[in-house]
């Protein structure tokens, strides 16, 4: 009796196991079968399934959920490894989210106008972020940035109020155009070394309480600082290290700039951000130097500094005055006044071409404005070997260019001429200024 027991509880005992397997399987078998993009409801999100290991979180049921919420690793076994587009957008009431380490994606508008998020916090696993991911956080006081991510896109923070400082990972090369445009209370921004453009205007635009920049000597933080003005703090700064002032005099004395420098730290500095429209009537800009007797302490970017130093602008007294047209509109010339108060000239003359055959191209730009130059191609020059008028009280002469003949049919073709003077210096040096001038042979008739 006692063994037909033992019998009956052992075949008993093996049924509940075959049953507990056969029901394990099942389960799994229903989890190996969810296909993909079919969606998946758990709590108040919805997961879109993008292969048998993991699923995407693709919408929130309710969008007036409200306080902390938690996005799980895995729902179904599945791990959850992407945000979708628009997924939180407009979450309003919802004050912080923890997203976990499994997450490798956050599409665009993943989080967009989620007014009252506090903190944003980007896990190390997310290596792509999508355009205005975090755009219109208007209450985020903190950023905690990926350390994975190579680039931020597009208005990927932009007009997170609130922020007020932030520390981009050194991994990240590229700044999409207005990242943070309008995060009007940021003051404090750091910049890594892999971020090479200094160019970050737009990027920042209405970031109107920016102050300080934060990066390394000499990278495009520097002179990111540089060009919009603020206080610059090097990261790699010896406590106690002292800066060098470089100076920028454009008219003995007047409307000084000062830029400061390390000890061997390259220096770029974008001189006609500062002074775009800088002139002297009746003179021509040459260059910055630190003797205007020897235009070979010209500044030029990325000298190292051992010692303070001062630039002053050089001026060449000559000026483009105009153009003549014969009345009977075959023609146009170009008259220039030159003083002869300055650098030994060597040669002066005119070189023109239409308007539309200058390019941007070295050979066709002086100073950042296209003219002719004597290295354009197809140019024509003439020398100016005879002076028009002589002025020996003050010190001047007007010559004018050679006649050049315009067919009818081009009378309305904008040409441009420029002035030329080769000069030598104190020191020996040859140098070559241009001012430009450009119209059209009507246009002359029509002022007279």
């Amino acid at each position: 009796m006692i063994t037909q027991n033992n019998s009956i509880n052992k075949f008993t005992s093996i049924i509940v196991v075959l049953m507990m397997v056969f029901s394990l399987i099942s389960i799994s078998t229903i989890k190996s079968f969810a296909e993909v993009g079919d969606v998946i409801e758990e709590g108040n999100f919805k997961y879109t399934v993008l292969d048998e290991n993991s699923v995407s979180l693709t919408s929130v049921i309710d969008k007036d959920i409200s306080g902390d919420q938690i996005i799980p690793e895995e729902v179904n076994g599945k791990k959850v490894v992407e945000i979708g587009t628009r997924a939180f957008y407009n979450c309003q009431q919802m004050t912080s989210v923890q997203i976990p380490d499994t997450v490798k994606t956050i599409k665009e508008y993943a989080f967009n106008k989620c007014l009252k998020l506090t903190k944003i916090e980007i896990p190390d696993s997310v290596t792509t972020l999508g355009i205005r991911a975090f755009s219109g956080c208007s209450k985020a006081t903190e950023l905690k940035i990926s350390k994975s991510l190579t680039s931020i896109p597009d208005y990927a923070f932009s007009t997170c109020r609130s922020l007020k400082e932030v520390e981009i990972p050194d991994n990240i090369s590229t700044l999409g155009i207005f990242a943070f445009i309008d995060c009007e209370s940021l003051e404090e921004v750091t910049i890594p070394k892999s971020i090479t453009n200094p160019y970050l205007a737009g990027q920042f635009k209405g970031c109107k309480s920016l102050k300080t920049i934060k990066g390394y000597k000499g990278s495009a933080a520097r002179t990111f600082s540089r060009i919009g003005g603020y206080n610059f703090i090097a990261l790699d700064a010896v406590e106690g290290e002292e800066e060098l002032e470089v100076k920028f005099d454009p008219d003995n004395g007047d409307a000084v700039v000062t830029q400061y420098v390390y000890k061997d730290e390259e220096m770029n500095y974008d001189l006609w951000s500062k002074f775009p429209l800088i002139e002297k009537k009746g003179y021509t800009i040459v260059g910055w130097y630190a003797d205007t007797d020897d235009i070979s302490t010209e500044y030029k970017n990325n000298q190292t500094y051992t010692e303070s130093v001062t630039y002053k602008a050089k001026w060449a007294h000559v000026e483009i005055q105009g153009a003549q047209a014969k009345s009977d509109k075959s023609g146009i010339r170009f008259g220039t006044k030159i003083y002869n108060d300055g650098d030994k000239i060597i040669e002066k003359g005119t070189v023109i071409l239409p308007e539309k055959m200058l390019q941007d191209i070295p050979e066709d730009i002086y100073y950042g404005f296209r003219m002719p130059t004597l290295k354009t191609k197809n140019v024509a020059k003439s020398v100016g070997r005879v002076n028009y008028e002589v002025n020996t009280e003050e010190n001047y002469i007007v010559y004018l260019g050679t006649l050049i003949n315009v067919p009818e049919s081009k009378r309305d073709t904008y040409i441009a001429a420029s002035a030329y003077v080769i000069y030598e210096d104190k020191a020996g040096n040859q140098y070559t200024v241009y001012d430009c001038y450009t119209t059209t042979i009507n246009n002359l008739l029509k002022s007279e």
